[in-house]
């Protein structure tokens, strides 16, 4: 009996050693099937520049932007409006070899999480070096079985607490999360790698104002928002989604620092003033946002108040960088095909045709928004040579610089000194033929337009008077050339006229013919272009309105002498 039950102790011991046996090589099995991450995978960080081909969440770049909507119009007050666009900054914080320009982003603290689907299956701790991770927290292990994984980066501006992580606005600038998704985790023993492409976890904003032709004068600003903004968001590692975690008003002052040219012949035709940057959270509905002028002068008008809200730009996505970019215009007022008058902000603009712009409301006189050129005239000339055609011709200018009777010059015998109507005669009087012949390009029908005519200089005076409004002597651009220098003809009054197609066309190119006679072989002209005898054809300055000038024209050959015509409405 006593030898029996020693055998079946022997018999339970042997079962028992099998069982740890078998237990043994269960826990030496499930070891043998685990990736040590911290040891069989290299993970390398990179940073992601602005607007790269996706965001944190890999949204597609053609899906955002969809947000990046055409121009529009914003009125900004008394004469003057704003083409407000949402544009892509295309500057660059990172240099060619894919580094970050601050270096100070690859310094700090990174987190890694490791999710099977939305199941966390471990988390390291490290630093980066090279664009390569290194543990260093307790547990420098995750087991993890061979699958498929998404793994989540950040750094230490992301605030960790378990799977859901923070980040306060003040933090946005620097913050980055890079997620790696799809990622096979092989058995194999090799070394296996995960790249994580570190993105801003915020978009940034730059405001610019543009003018035409010089840059406004010392023009401060506010941005701020209309409604509060994020001031801390919550980003889940599982979901990779961010929800709103608190919220605050956004206010902010800016002083614009304006583009210059080293000299008249670079100076920039489209002045650019801009500031820092500004960085949000995402969820930041960017359509609250909006910028109000605290101060300075643009078209010699005052500013302050005025304001522009960016409504094209709705939820502003992470990574993204903006130029929220306002083209500020003088806002004419334009004659219509139909005999109406009206501006760019009208509601029933785009419904209207505009033909001529209004030189003066009061003496309801309006110029072609077009040329007519000399080159495709043959003979083209002021008219008769060697003669005085009209009883107010003089060479004193002062007498005709309030003289606003081109119409009847144009049309009219009272004034001829050879009875012919100089606009009906094509081959004594070019220049008032093609006038009065012009062709707008499209049906005129208002009853109260009349017959267009060759401006006198003295409405060429009012014109520059009423129209020319960029044209400021106390104007610091840059360093003002000396009188007769070859830069002094490239001073930009060019682009002041933005309504029309008035452009340089050339050297000797930037004059307009007028009805006003001064001798028998001369008449006088409009320069809306800095004058420059040589490249004049020899014409001489007469008078100089604030840089756009009065010169005299040569009656027989004048092929250069551009024509604009002038209507009574």
């Amino acid at each position: 009996m006593t030898e029996m039950k020693n055998f079946f102790s022997i018999i339970c011991m042997l079962a028992a050693m099998l069982t740890i046996s078998c237990s043994n090589d269960d826990v030496v099995n499930n070891t043998a099937n685990k990736v040590n991450a911290a040891k069989d995978i290299k993970f390398e960080i990179s940073f992601s520049d602005y607007n790269t081909d996706d965001t944190i969440s890999h949204g597609t770049r053609a899906t955002i932007d969809s947000q990046v909507q055409k121009t529009q119009i914003v009125p900004m007050g008394e004469m003057m409006y704003a083409e407000v666009s949402l544009q892509r900054d295309t500057t660059k914080t990172i240099n060619k070899v894919g580094k970050a320009m601050t270096r100070a982003l690859t310094n700090g603290t990174y987190t890694i999480y490791a999710y099977q689907g939305t199941s966390l299956k471990g988390t390291l701790k490290g630093t980066v070096t090279s664009n390569v991770f290194t543990p260093t927290s307790s547990n420098e292990e995750i087991g993890l079985e061979p699958g498929t994984y998404t793994f989540v980066c950040c750094n230490e501006k992301v605030q960790v607490n378990g799977e859901t992580w923070s980040i306060d606005r003040s933090d946005v600038e620097n913050a980055r999360i890079g997620i790696a998704k799809n990622v096979v985790i092989t058995p194999t023993p090799r070394k296996q790698k995960v790249a994580f492409q570190m993105k801003h976890v915020g978009s940034r904003v730059k405001v610019v104002m543009q003018t035409d032709g010089f840059p406004p004068r010392d023009v401060t600003g506010n941005f701020s928002s209309t409604l509060n903004i994020p001031s801390k968001i919550n980003f889940n590692t599982s979901t990779q989604t961010y929800a709103v975690a608190g919220t605050v008003p956004f206010t902010d002052n800016i002083t614009f620092t304006y583009t210059t040219g080293t000299s008249w012949t670079n100076a920039p035709t489209a002045p650019e003033g801009w500031n820092d940057y500004y960085y949000f959270l995402p969820k930041t509905n960017g359509a609250n946002l909006k910028f109000t002028i605290t101060g300075g002068t643009a078209y010699r008008l005052p500013i302050t108040g005025r304001s522009v809200t960016f409504p094209a730009l709705a939820s502003m996505s992470s990574n993204d960088s903006y130029r929220l970019v306002m083209k500020v215009h003088y806002n004419y007022i334009y004659l219509f095909s139909d005999g109406t008058t009206g501006q760019k902000t009208d509601a029933n603009f785009s419904s209207k045709t505009p033909i001529a712009v209004v030189v003066s409301r009061s003496k309801r006189i309006a110029a072609a928004i077009k040329d007519i050129d000399p080159s495709a005239i043959s003979n083209f000339k002021w008219g008769k040579d060697n003669v005085v055609t009209t009883n107010t011709a003089s060479a004193t200018l002062s007498d005709h610089l309030s003289d606003l009777k081109g119409y009847e010059y144009t049309y009219s015998t009272t004034y001829s000194t050879d009875g012919i109507i100089k606009g009906n005669d094509a081959i004594n009087y070019p220049a008032f033929y093609a006038a009065a012949h012009y062709d707008a390009g499209v049906p005129i029908t208002g009853a109260n337009i009349g017959k267009w005519y060759l401006p006198s200089i003295g409405e060429w005076n009012l014109y520059f008077k009423n129209l020319v409004y960029l044209i400021n002597e106390d104007v610091d651009y840059v360093e003002k050339p000396a009188p007769g220098s070859l830069n002094e003809m490239f001073y930009p009054d060019t682009y002041a006229l933005k309504f029309t197609s008035q452009r340089s066309k050339g050297a000797g190119k930037s004059l307009y013919a007028s009805s006003s006679e001064l001798s028998t072989s001369q008449y006088y002209a409009y320069c809306y272009e800095n004058f420059k005898n040589e490249y004049m054809g020899g014409w001489s300055m007469l008078h100089m309105f604030a840089r756009n000038y009065v010169v005299q024209g040569n009656k027989s050959s004048d092929s250069r002498m551009f024509v604009r015509p002038f209507v009574h409405y």
